[in-house]
């Protein structure tokens, strides 16, 4: 795939992703952390979540890419296995269920809004990377897993599971406020 049309799509989905975001400020803490009848998520944990892998994940793109920034190719290869698994995340949350990792599980407290301004604040610094992306390895340079930092996936691997794991996220989020309102 072409770097520069494959930068632009997860431009747009982290748009998207903000939109919404700013959209539910406008709602009631109460709404927003009101669970789902069927069990699962509310809202504001499904935001929390995508905060707790973005704690480690848009760091360490951010400062791999500033300190390593390098002229790429035209095209982007997935990676065998990385590259698979971020594009499960594109897959209808119920046709494909993924288990949580104990430590990046929601808050089971009430959560306040603050949660859409941390996420907000990682979805901008996500912005300013993939604004500058073309300039970008993604091909070769590799970026530490939240696992262990033993293991690696390429930079453009990250940033696929990163933007489609919010994109999961955010449609989750929106089916749940869907059912509350």
């Amino acid at each position: 795939m072409q770097i520069s049309l494959l930068l632009e799509d997860l431009r747009e989905r982290t748009k998207h992703a903000i939109d919404n975001v700013i959209e539910w400020q406008q709602y009631s803490d109460e709404l927003l952390n009101e669970l789902p009848v069927d069990g699962g998520w509310s809202a504001l944990q499904c935001i929390e979540h995508l905060n707790l892998y973005s704690e480690h994940y848009i760091p360490a793109i951010k400062s791999y890419t500033i300190k390593s920034a390098s002229q790429s190719g035209l095209d982007y290869t997935p990676g065998w296995l990385w590259g698979r698994f971020a594009k499960t995340m594109l897959m209808d949350s119920a046709q494909l269920k993924i288990k949580t990792f104990r430590d990046k599980e929601p808050s089971s407290a009430i959560l306040d809004k603050r949660v859409f301004d941390t996420f907000l604040h990682y979805q901008n610094s996500l912005l300013e990377v993939l604004d500058n992306g073309d300039v970008l390895d993604l091909n070769r340079r590799h970026i530490p897993l939240s696992l262990s930092p033993l293991f690696k996936m390429k930079l453009g691997d990250g940033l696929c599971l990163q933007v489609y794991h919010n994109q999961r996220h955010i449609i989750q989020a929106k089916k749940v406020l869907k059912n509350v309102i």
